[in-house]
C-alpha cells in the first residue's frame, strides 16, 4: 500500500512539473514575433537573409491559436500545441516542437526561444533546410 502511494505521488509530481514547464514555454511563445533573419535554405536570387523592422513577416501566438503572415500574402491561421521531443538540428540540441494544426499546409517545427528571439528549424541546413529567427514585438 505504501509503495503504491509513493509511486502515485511520484507520478503526480512528475506530471505537474512537466505541465508547468510546458505552460512556461507557451507563455514565452505568446505574443507577436517579426522575422529578422533566415539562415540556410534555398532562396531566390537577391532575396535577403536579414530583415528590417516593419517587414510584414509576422508570427503571432495567442492562447492555443497562431497566425502566420508573409508580407501581402493571405494569413495562415490555426491552432497549435507544444510537444516535448528531443532532436539535434544543425548542431543544436532542441527539446520542443510546435505542432501546427491548420487547413493550410503548415509543418511541425522544432523551436528555441532565447534572448527575446524565436528560432524555428525547418530541417537541416545541409539538406536545404533553414532556420528563421524572429524578434518579439
Amino acid at each position: 500500500m505504501k509503495l503504491s502511494l509513493k509511486i502515485a505521488l511520484i507520478f503526480i509530481v512528475f506530471t505537474s512539473v512537466s505541465c508547468d514547464k510546458e505552460e512556461r514555454l507557451q507563455s514565452k511563445l505568446e505574443g507577436t514575433w517579426e522575422l529578422r533573419h533566415i539562415e540556410g535554405g534555398y532562396r531566390p536570387a537577391n532575396s535577403p537573409s536579414d530583415y528590417e523592422p516593419g517587414n510584414g513577416n509576422i508570427l503571432k501566438f495567442d492562447g492555443n491559436k497562431f497566425q502566420q503572415k508573409y508580407g501581402t500574402n493571405p494569413a495562415i491561421n490555426g491552432t497549435y500545441t507544444i510537444i516535448e521531443e528531443e532532436a539535434e538540428v544543425n548542431g543544436e540540441k532542441l527539446s520542443h516542437k510546435i505542432d501546427f494544426q491548420s487547413d493550410q499546409n503548415v509543418i511541425d517545427l522544432y523551436f528555441k526561444i532565447s534572448g527575446g528571439k524565436l528560432s524555428l528549424y525547418y530541417g537541416h541546413i545541409a539538406a536545404d533546410g533553414f532556420v528563421s529567427t524572429y524578434e518579439k514585438q
